[in-house]
């Protein structure tokens, strides 16, 4: 009695496979022209003996079983029946590896270019697995060695992809073209970004265009690098890769590395005679980047090969201003030692003690200063590290800052000041701060606002009773004619202020 189950799914495939004894990644990777053959195979219980049953041949061929393939086939089965998106007993037979059977189909005249759905070929499916052996019986019958999918992919793509290196020899020896690409990528491009040294030194020995570029700019030798892969990137420098080829965005693999913190492929790159002083369209060098990302043995390296250490971004942003911006001390200490510029001002006028404030990264800060840092440079809204600090509510920082100096009553463009600043946002302890070392305390913004006003107006209680302890104007008036009691948001300072008020009348 023949009892036959179709698999519809990835996860009754997934299923079947594991009670076969089926368990390695690799077999059951979600690859779409994989599933394509899996999710239609079919599973047939003992016991199947009908003549000419073209859909009990995929299956026999699928779990290998030669001698029911060679019974079914006797028997009038058609060698080329296809089951639902055009699978066959040869693709089936193709993915699992059963040689003996491919060879026995193909004997028997199996179609052996037949494209199921997507344009996956018998001999597609047996170069992605690594099968040689089909492979070699594919070829030597004749099949197709360049078709590609609807995707573009061909059996030399998806071997070089997954790195069966016998199979990518096999197929160029009988003609694969090395550098028909799909949409966008070659088989060398994508060897090299997962690493398959033999694949690589394979294609290029045949050809393989080494600087081409995806899309996006792409080479083989910046996938290399941003993957570690460092003997393919030796490898395709030794063939001549150009090393400062740029991506659409003005990348290039030494940028890519330096991000990355590889520090052996940037050696490499150098070694090489990278630039290392390349900039992206927005301006960053490798310097810079590495700097951002805090990768200290890179920065080291690359200036000790001439890295120019103030050159800035489109935005005016300088390597030590990237590092500071992350907080990363180690590149700070260094890039300072080195003598980088430490007032340099971005487009909009901020400095690296300005955004370490801003960031709370106190012992940069302190690093900063101990270098010569400007505690008083204003950017170009006239805010300093000061009144950034006190906006985040930095505390520490803020103390750090005015031991050096910083003029505590500084006003931005708007008139405010650190201690407006705080009261706005809500930083008791750091208005306390800020009271303890004198600031003034009814200075005006443009909008006439002041400290306690803004205090009141957003429903800072605490905040509220230290600038009335500390001797706060209440009648001060904003420019619309507003007063703190007038704005008040809770009835609790509304209380305080009218407090106030009352005592003030009583003197």
């Amino acid at each position: 009695m023949k009892i036959c189950l179709l698999l519809r799914s990835k996860t009754m495939a997934r299923k079947y496979l594991y009670l076969q004894g089926v368990s390695r990644r690799r077999e059951v990777r979600p690859l779409l022209v994989t599933w394509l053959i899996i999710s239609l195979s079919l599973v047939v219980l003992p016991g199947i003996s009908q003549a000419g049953d073209g859909q009990d041949l995929v299956t026999a061929a699928h779990v290998g079983d030669v001698s029911l393939v060679h019974t079914l086939l006797e028997k009038g089965a058609d060698v080329d029946h296809q089951v639902n998106n055009g699978v066959t007993a040869l693709l089936s037979a193709s993915l699992k590896g059963h040689v003996e059977i491919v060879e026995t189909l193909l004997d028997k005249g199996a179609k052996i270019d037949h494209q199921a759905k997507g344009g996956v070929t018998a001999l597609y499916i047996a170069s992605q697995e690594g099968h040689a052996e089909i492979v070699q019986a594919l070829l030597a019958k004749g099949a197709k060695v360049n078709l590609q999918t609807i995707d573009g992919i061909t059996a030399l793509y998806i071997a070089s992809e997954n790195g069966h290196e016998e199979v990518v020899r096999a197929l160029l020896t009988k003609g694969a073209k090395a550098n028909l690409a799909n949409k966008d990528e070659t088989a060398l491009y994508v060897a090299s970004k997962n690493g398959h040294e033999g694949v690589v030194q394979a294609l290029l020995a045949e050809g393989a265009t080494i600087d081409f570029q995806t899309r996006d700019g792409i080479t083989a030798l910046y996938a290399a690098s941003t993957k570690r892969h460092a003997g393919v990137v030796q490898v395709l420098l030794a063939e001549g890769a150009k090393v400062d080829r740029q991506t659409r965005n003005g990348d290039t693999a030494l940028i890519a590395a330096s991000q990355k913190g590889y520090v052996e492929i940037v050696q490499i790159l150098l070694a090489k005679g990278a630039k290392v002083n390349l900039q992206t369209k927005d301006g960053a060098t490798a310097l810079y980047i590495a700097s951002q990302e805090g990768n200290e043995v890179v920065v080291q390296a690359l200036l000790a090969k001439g890295a120019t250490i103030d050159i800035q971004t489109k935005d005016g942003i300088s390597a030590l201003y990237a590092a500071t911006t992350k907080g990363h001390e180690g590149v700070v200490q260094f890039l300072l030692a080195k003598g980088a510029k430490i007032d340099l001002q971005s487009k909009i006028g901020i400095t690296p003690l300005y955004i370490a404030s801003k960031n709370g990264y106190e012992t940069v800060v302190l690093a900063l200063l101990d270098k010569g840092a400007k505690v008083n440079l204003q950017a170009n809204s006239g805010i300093t590290a000061l009144y950034i600090a006190s906006q985040e509510g930095h505390e520490g920082i803020v103390q750090v800052l005015l031991a050096k100096g910083a003029k505590i009553d500084i006003q931005a463009n708007s008139g405010a000041t650190a201690l407006f600043i705080a009261s706005q946002v809500g930083h008791e302890a750091t208005v306390q701060v800020l009271l303890a070392r004198s600031a003034k305390i009814d200075i005006q913004a443009k909008s006439g606002a002041t400290a306690l006003f803004i205090a009141s107006l957003n429903g800072h209680v605490e905040i509220v009773q230290a600038l009335l302890a500390k001797g706060a104007n209440i009648d001060l008036h904003a420019s619309d004619g507003a007063t703190a009691l007038k704005v008040a948001k809770t009835a609790q300072i509304k209380k305080m202020l009218k407090a106030a008020t009352s005592m003030k009348h009583k003197e």
